[in-house]
């Protein structure tokens, strides 16, 4: 009887594949199975990113996440996802999953996580993040020594995150249509010239602005919005 295969959650970054790690590409190079989500009739961007490093003689696997069902529906998802999975872990395969970003970042990973990891083994090889590149992009170090960094979606920003003077840092996710709103309060706090937007970081069309060079038109879903709080010296 063949032993049970892993599971293994690849954080394949942000957009860039030169950004994966060597441990993501060694397990790409050798899993006989890679697994994936993707919106039904679109291509999967983590495949995208990630394709020229798998195994030649890999078997993928496609799964279509639904965009805009119920909570109920979407757990439902993940528990059918996570037993198909749970078929070749069975019969000794390892299974490659990947994520952009990193797998335990508002990562898909998480979800299936619950259905199999009292039954297989688990490896998360983590990813670089979006927020990370672009920080390294804009050569931006946002937080030192005891300075407070917060992450959150933009759904859950409100004026009064800022008025902390030890929060040097701020990360809205999601952005998308957002934008209008947030814009409006972060210039009434002044924050304008400080607060940048990044889209597509490591894609070809990649766009990585201050807020008050970005236009009207919504950024994409997925972008991110950086906040450096100088409302305080250091």
């Amino acid at each position: 009887m063949n032993s049970k295969g892993r599971l293994i959650g690849v954080g394949v970054g942000p957009g860039d594949p030169k950004l994966l790690t060597v441990a993501a590409v060694e397990a790409l190079s050798t899993a006989p199975v890679i697994a994936y989500l993707a919106a039904e009739g679109r291509d999967c961007l983590a495949r995208l990113v990630a394709a020229r490093y798998f195994n030649e003689d890999a078997v993928e696997h496609s799964y279509f996440a639904p965009m805009h069902g119920s909570e109920a529906e979407l757990l439902e998802f993940y528990r059918q996802t996570a037993q198909e999975i749970s078929v070749d872990l069975a019969a000794g395969r390892d299974v490659a999953f990947l994520c952009l970003g990193d797998p335990l970042f508002y990562g898909s990973f998480s979800y299936l996580l619950p259905h199999l990891q009292t039954s297989f083994a688990i490896e998360t090889i983590p990813g670089i993040t979006s927020f990370n590149a672009s920080m390294a992009k804009l050569g931006l170090p946002l937080v030192l020594q005891q300075d407070h960094f917060a992450i959150l979606p933009a759904s859950g920003f409100t004026p009064n995150l800022l008025q902390d003077p030890a929060l040097k840092g701020l990360v809205l996710m999601k952005l998308g249509a957002r934008l209008a709103n947030i814009r409006k309060q972060v210039n009434d706090l002044g924050l304008a010239g400080s607060t940048w937007i990044a889209s597509r970081i490591g894609w070809p069309d990649e766009r990585l602005t201050r807020l008050n060079d970005w236009g009207d038109t919504p950024p994409p879903y997925m972008s991110l919005m950086i906040i450096a709080n100088t409302q305080s010296q250091r």
